[in-house]
């Protein structure tokens, strides 16, 4: 059994903070998926936005849709952590408005510290409750055509683990490494 632990940012500065941190705590970089991930997308010369150009709007938000138009390559992205449709509801609506993601795969001993570091940063991190409760009327984001459920590496929530900032799942398999954006 492996874990996975995932929050939301309001900047990608926070998201990259948690980032670095996990990183010296010991969990691998492949291990850490951050979308969008405004460094290494540019390096790559990826556009995020699509239709939008990706930059950073003054209050430090990523403007990552264009008109409301949903940005394809990071919803695609959402489903590829293979967690459950009524969280990745919330997370893809969450960066439609131009937070972050952030979701770590950790062994079972690195989820406390883990779950503490991603918590740290309080006043970036959005209560997940609370846009739950938000985005509950709000569109689904169809899958893409062909995606498959990989029952070994679908997450479930952690009943165990509930924090408002952060959510805890449980899955049978890693992710592979090639996944993270």
């Amino acid at each position: 059994m492996t874990r996975n632990v995932t929050a939301v940012y309001r900047t990608h500065a926070t998201a990259d903070l948690v980032r670095r941190e996990l990183e010296q705590f010991g969990i691998s970089r492949g291990y850490i998926h951050v979308l969008p991930d405004d460094a290494r997308d540019a390096a790559l010369g990826i556009n995020m936005g699509g239709t939008a150009t990706g930059v950073t709007s003054a209050s430090g938000a990523s403007e990552y849709a264009h008109e409301g138009v949903p940005n394809t390559a990071l919803m695609d992205a959402v489903d590829d952590l293979q967690l459950p449709d009524e969280d990745t509801r919330t997370y893809k609506h969450s960066l439609q408005r131009g937070d972050h993601l952030v979701s770590v795969e950790a062994d079972d001993d690195q989820v406390a510290r883990v779950i503490t570091i991603m918590r740290r940063p309080e006043a970036e991190a959005h209560n997940l409750d609370m846009s739950d409760e938000e985005f509950r009327g709000a569109a689904d984001f169809p899958r893409r055509e062909g995606y498959v459920v990989d029952e070994d590496r679908f997450a479930r929530r952690d009943p165990e683990l509930v924090d408002p900032y952060t959510r805890s799942y449980e899955r049978r398999t890693r992710l592979d490494e090639r996944i993270s954006r």
